[in-house]
């Protein structure tokens, strides 16, 4: 839960009874525009009753694949409907629940939610196999590369060596 805690920084001490006061200071903070920024991802997060690795999810996605076909989008925006369906949970929880470290530890996994449903929308909507840039920085690889291959052909040929 420290560790958690560290990461979403709520601002207020895990000690002592959750006032009004704190609670709603955490629930302004969770509707707040960018406020999952910097906030990690939780590990695991508990969907329909099983457990996900989401933060390895999450990477692997975010870093190993490029492409993704209509039917793996389809794969993650019903991974973005759970998460959505999941973080409003976890909103409700943390204006209800009585225990402070269990709303400390549902605002944090909101906000790491948070997190993890924007950069899903931005895979999904950011088709980098047909970006332009990606194409133009293509282009521009294998462009150099013929050069490349250009200039030892005309060494090879005025024989320096």
């Amino acid at each position: 839960m420290k560790d958690e805690y560290r990461s979403c920084n709520p601002g207020i001490s895990l000690e002592g009874p959750l006032s009004e006061e704190e609670r709603k200071t955490l629930e302004r903070k969770l509707v707040k525009t960018l406020n999952w920024i910097g906030v990690k991802i939780p590990q695991e997060v508990e969907l329909k009753g099983k457990k996900v690795p989401l933060k390895e999810v999450m990477w692997d996605l975010m870093s190993k694949k490029e492409c993704f076909t209509e039917e793996e989008k389809k794969i993650l925006y019903d991974l973005e409907y759970a998460l959505e369906r999941k973080l409003k949970e976890d909103i409700k929880d943390v204006g209800t629940d009585e225990d402070k470290a269990e709303v400390l530890g549902h605002y944090c996994e909101a906000m790491g939610l948070m997190r993890a449903i924007v950069s899903l929308k931005a895979m999904v909507e950011t088709d980098r196999c047909h970006d332009d840039r990606q194409k133009l920085s293509r282009r521009i690889t294998d462009r150099r590369k013929v050069e490349a291959e250009n200039w030892l052909g005309f060494l090879k040929r005025i024989d320096i060596y």
